[in-house]
């Protein structure tokens, strides 16, 4: 944390509190799906994992924790792991036909910020064939661009294998200039905290209070809310296939915001 700044929102994971977004307020800290824009995967990225938690229903019947499906987990360690997996056959026409299922979380509707410091430790567990995490900012406004892409992490890449396995920082906006990718120093399992510093002047990204891009802000006055999502099938990852490992998991410690006094 930067001197100077105070906690204005914290989630330390010893259990999940769910926002169904059913209800005009927020009935918890996290959505599972883009409650804005109504949709449960980015057809736009050729997304091809539903986005839902154990009390989704899809279409009716039994939920997907009925079914036995988890794709959130909170660990003895207080830690919460979010899971993308392939959807059993006999019930992929109950939820809407999707090959795949992914556990997200989103504070979409509970905590959005403009500048400070955002603050995460985490590992990536599993990531493999046709699989891509991402940890982002979105504008609360529903807008897009712009987005902040804290890390990013893909299992493949058919157009460019040198991007598998590797870390990558960047932002959206009117001047994104080139993508950071470094290779995960300890390995792409290993715990890591992730920090970025927001302030009128730059954007900074940090790898375990290290320092790994840097760029002026161009990103306007808006309000930004903290996510982590699966996708599987997508463009940049592709396909899975017989030899991708499932399921594919990250694991969160905290997620911690600061503002400057």
């Amino acid at each position: 944390m930067p001197p100077g700044y105070e906690l204005t929102f914290a989630d330390d994971f010893d259990r999940l509190d769910l926002d169904n977004g059913e209800s005009a307020e927020p009935d918890g800290t996290w959505l599972t799906y883009w409650h804005g824009w109504g949709v449960r995967h980015l057809k736009g990225n050729h997304d091809r994992a539903l986005k839902a938690d154990g009390s989704f229903r899809g279409t009716g019947g039994p939920t997907l924790a009925e079914h036995g499906i988890v794709l959130h987990e909170v660990t003895e360690d207080g830690t919460l792991k979010l899971y993308g997996r392939e959807t059993p056959r006999p019930i992929r026409i109950q939820f809407h036909n999707a090959p795949y299922l992914g556990g997200m979380i989103s504070g979409e509707r509970s905590f959005a910020q403009h500048l400070g410091y955002w603050e995460m430790r985490l590992r990536i567990n599993r990531v493999s064939r046709g699989h891509h995490w991402a940890v982002w900012l979105l504008p609360d406004d529903g807008s897009w661009p712009p987005e902040i892409d804290l890390l990013e992490v893909i299992g493949s890449n058919p157009g460019n294998g040198s991007d598998a396995q590797k870390f990558f920082f960047n932002s959206i906006g009117p001047d994104h200039g080139e993508i950071t990718r470094i290779d995960p120093p300890n390995g792409i399992d290993a715990w890591y905290t992730l920090g970025f510093l927001w302030t009128p002047a730059d954007l900074r990204w940090y790898l375990d209070g290290e320092e790994v891009r840097h760029r002026p802000n161009d990103l306007g006055d808006q309000r930004f809310y903290f996510l982590i999502t699966p996708e599987i099938a997508g463009r940049w990852p592709g396909q899975p296939d017989a030899f991708t490992k499932w399921p594919m998991e990250i694991e969160v410690d905290y997620v911690r915001v600061y503002q400057g006094t």
